[in-house]
């Protein structure tokens, strides 16, 4: 089959002679300082970056590998308009596009800005987030790009192309160690079988030590009580969930792909991948806040918080403060009702780190090993048929992920509760289109059809030794009756349950629950689509796009008490196969702790594209269009937040699109200079609240404009540079972040200022020949919010975090070795927060690795 190879081929992959960074609507620059064309499939079709109209980022894997970027999400840092969103103490991320994001950490959500890998749509939000490995390049597409791309996402996209099996035979072998004991491992060999086939096999194996210290220890922990320990707990400390230093990681991963190619028309891939994540817990800090409340609902309660400040800033012994007149109000999370926290420095019991923001320690009674895990399976066939009149491709994929987490909600020695989630996700993708052109016209159309099976779990349980919120604080005072009578029995013809301990009454310190909840989404796409390219002149050229789509989703949720036993995975019936409790009055029917609630939807949902391109010569490309993109509605899974039966549906996200720009050469190839401005209208735009423990998604009206500018330059011999510079205004209009109040705020991980640089200088002929190359880089972002409601203590400062490389490649490029430094000014930059004001008088906020150094290797041949 005739191909155009890339300007980053597989082949030429393997060769490290290449090293700089491409920002939007970019190529990428030779080693010799000559800009080197780069082939894009931004439109399903093999283009020069340089001639498509649209802002789109593309990295090649050597300077993926110069840059230090070690996994999918860590790309964001230098593509202007784009960020990374956080969660799950930074071990859950997803990619934010000019505002548009979703840090919705329910494992059924999808992101508003879709992930391919070799063009098969990656479902799971968790699935964002994967090692990379043996990649030809990315690429980002910036804007909504629903009619071409089978997910309909409105931010934009970001498609991963690996290396692909080759018939002549080549290898390579990449390993880098360093700082805590950081070990990256990574290789790939690929050659004919025969004449017509040929095979490709890759792995990666990842691992580094804890980097924060949990000075908790096993005379630390409470005694287990006996209830606990007749069901399987552990009587003393229990290595496996009690204390665990954090913020470790172990990732391996392999793909194994075959290429049949039994003529020059035909040509069938076939691709498995299967890789696996283990992370220690969480990497969060505890930071003292406090929580400002009002009776916005007017119910005599002031329980509405209207803002979150840091204890630093405040010093008060108030456990929240009454904006009214100032005085303290009751929390009643820290199990006392005198409003009164123990000084004016620390959260809710008192506990304050002088240095959280520093310090690589963080005390926690509940850390689990692994904390936090993921299994991903894909396997996929790609059959593409060159016919007289068209090219037929087909794609159809099927893909499992399974993942576990379990993380302390307080971070902090006192005990108080255990968060926990478990997913089990299929899904399943179908696309077959055709492709062809005439004189004048390129055209695309073709059908695509998506299922996705989303059994997910999520929950918070008492943990030992706290205060028992669910078995003890709310329903204590029942359960210690002098008779001793439980309260709850098991599920459906279950025996009541044994809370008695032998003493008369009963002791609420041995009832140990879980909220958990069980959610079940299952999701059908069908869409047609069509995408047509029309020159009206030789320099003028219109695109037009459609894509029609009926979603249909069938949802249920139910959240239950049950006994929490294993403490570091969910008991609940999904999952665990549990009985949920049931009230002794009646029993048989399961006790409800939120209500439960089943739907079904389908919607016609729609996106199209009408755009002008304007090329007077080869050098110089001016677009402007508009774009409609949108992205389907789903459904709330919540924890503890209380939802009116309507507001656990919400509605689709519509956004329109202007945009305009120019791509421009310079200088006779020596330098490149280009441009995108845009304005964003959004209707009922997804913003995802998190209150408390929980959140949900709302819907709210959304604008934003920016621009995006950047300059490559070779502007003498060995010498490459590149600056680019991003602005965003972005605004969700009239948000309710209280009862019956009413804000327009930012969106979340949406910094309004990013600045990327890169200088690299090559000295040829050095050391047996070879080249020496030096290089300096590093990326600046202004503040940005890491919760809708921007609140005081949500606001991430500002941050820049600069990196350095050097290295030297042998003259045929089979060789390099390496040395670097990340984050060398070992910036402390802030990547998520979690309010947890009113729960216990703190923020969760993670934070960016450390400043990190290392030694790389690599052979090829």
């Amino acid at each position: 089959m005739k191909r155009i190879i890339p300007g980053c081929s597989a082949r030429v992959s393997l060769v490290p002679v290449l090293l700089f960074i491409i920002f939007p609507c970019q190529t990428a620059l030779a080693q010799s300082g000559l800009l080197e064309e780069v082939i894009v499939t931004a439109q399903k079709r093999e283009q020069s970056i340089q001639d498509v109209g649209i802002s789109i980022t593309a990295i090649s894997w050597e300077q993926m590998e110069a840059l230090g970027i070690a996994n999918s999400i860590e790309i964001a840092r230098y593509s202007p308009g784009v960020s990374m969103s956080g969660g799950g103490g930074d071990q859950r991320n997803e990619f934010t596009i000019r505002g548009a994001t979703q840090n919705d950490f329910a494992d059924h959500a999808e992101a508003p800005n879709a992930m391919y890998v070799d063009e098969v749509y990656q479902a799971a939000q968790q699935a964002q987030l994967f090692a990379n490995f043996d990649m030809q390049r990315v690429e980002i597409l910036k804007g909504p790009q629903g009619t071409l791309f089978g997910r309909n996402a409105t931010g934009g996209l970001i498609h991963f192309v690996t290396n692909k099996p080759s018939q002549e035979s080549e290898a390579f072998a990449d390993l880098t160690y360093g700082s805590y004991d950081t070990v990256r491992a990574e290789g790939a060999v690929s050659g004919g079988l025969s004449e017509t086939l040929s095979a490709r096999l890759s792995g990666v194996f990842i691992y580094h030590d804890d980097l924060i210290d949990n000075p908790f220890t096993p005379e630390d922990m409470p005694p287990v009580p006996g209830l606990l320990q007749a069901v399987g707990r552990p009587a003393t400390f229990n290595p496996d969930v009690d204390a665990h230093d954090k913020y470790g990681e172990e990732t391996w991963g392999l793909r194994g792909q075959l290429l049949f190619e039994p003529n020059e028309d035909v040509e069938f891939l076939l691709s498995a991948n299967y890789g696996e994540q283990e992370w220690a817990p969480a990497a969060y800090n505890s930071i003292p806040t406090v929580a400002f409340v009002d009776d916005t609902d007017g119910d005599g309660v002031f329980d509405d918080t209207v803002n979150t400040a840091f204890q630093r800033d405040v010093r008060t012994t108030c456990e929240m403060i009454r904006v009214t007149d100032g005085g303290c109000e009751n929390s009643i999370f820290d199990g006392d009702l005198d409003g009164v926290r123990p000084n004016d420095q620390g959260d809710l019991f008192g506990f304050f780190d002088p240095d959280p923001i520093h310090d690589f320690a963080g005390p926690n009674d509940h850390a689990p090993h692994p904390g936090n895990e993921v299994e991903l399976y894909n396997i996929s066939g790609k059959l593409t048929w060159d016919m007289d009149f068209a090219r037929l491709v087909s794609v159809s994929a099927f893909s499992n992920i399974k993942h576990r987490q379990s993380l302390d909600v307080g971070d902090a020695p006192v005990p108080q509760f255990i968060y926990f989630r478990q997913t089990d996700m299929d899904w399943f993708s179908q696309e077959i289109r055709l492709e062809g052109e005439a004189d004048r016209m390129r055209w695309i159309a073709g059908a695509y059809y998506l299922y996705i099976d989303a059994k997910a779990a999520q929950g918070l349980a008492d943990t030992i030794g706290g205060l028992n919120i669910f078995g003890g604080y709310f329903f204590g005072p029942v359960l210690n009756s002098d008779n001793g009578i439980p309260f709850f029995v098991p599920g459906v013809g279950g025996t009541p349950l044994n809370i008695i301990t032998g003493e008369a009454g009963f002791n609420q310190g041995d009832l140990y629950l879980e909220a958990t909840t069980d959610t079940d989404l299952k999701t059908d796409s069908y869409s047609l689509f069509g995408h047509v390219d029309f020159d009206l002149t030789d320099q003028l050229m219109i695109t037009a796009g459609f894509r029609g789509i009926i979603e249909e989703k069938d949802f249920s949720f139910n959240n239950r008490l049950y006994r929490n036993v294993r403490d570091n995975y969910p008991d609940g019936a999904q999952f665990a196969g549990a009985e949920p409790l049931s009230l002794i009055f009646v029993p048989g029917v399961p006790f409800e702790f939120l209500a439960p609630h089943a739907d079904k939807t389908s919607d016609f949902l729609w996106s199209g594209k009408l755009q002008l391109s304007y090329s007077p010569n080869d050098d110089l490309l001016f677009y402007g269009g508009v774009s409609r993109g949108v992205k389907a509605g789903n459904f709330n899974g919540p924890l503890l937040t209380t939802l009116t039966q309507d507001e656990y549906g919400y509605k689709e996200e519509v956004l329109w699109s202007y945009e305009a720009g120019f791509k421009s050469t310079l200088f006779g190839g020596k330098a490149r200079f280009n441009v995108s401005a845009y304005y964003y209208d959004y209707q009922d735009y997804q913003a995802f609240q998190f209150v408390g423990t929980s959140g949900a998604v709302f819907n709210a009206d959304a604008e934003s404009w920016g621009f995006e500018a950047e300059l490559i330059a070779s502007p003498v011999e060995n010498t490459d540079i590149w600056l680019g510079f991003s602005y965003i205004d972005p605004e969700v209009k009239d948000l309710e972040v209280a009862d019956n109040t009413f804000r327009d705020v930012e969106p979340t991980f949406t910094p309004q200022v990013q600045f990327s640089g890169v200088g690299r200088y090559t000295v040829p002929n050095v050391i047996m020949g070879g080249s020496v190359t030096l290089q300096l880089d590093g990326t600046y972002t202004s503040s940005s919010f890491s919760n809708v409601n921007n609140f005081d203590s949500h606001t991430m400062p500002s941050s820049w975090i600069g990196n350095a490389r050097i290295q030297w490649s042998s003259a045929d490029g089979r060789y390099s070795i390496a040395g670097f430094i990340k984050n060398f000014s070992n910036s402390r930059t802030q990547t998520t927060t979690f309010d947890l004001a009113t729960i216990g008088g703190a923020d969760e906020i993670s934070f960016e690795k450390p400043r990190w150094g290392g030694v790389n290797v690599r052979v090829s041949y």
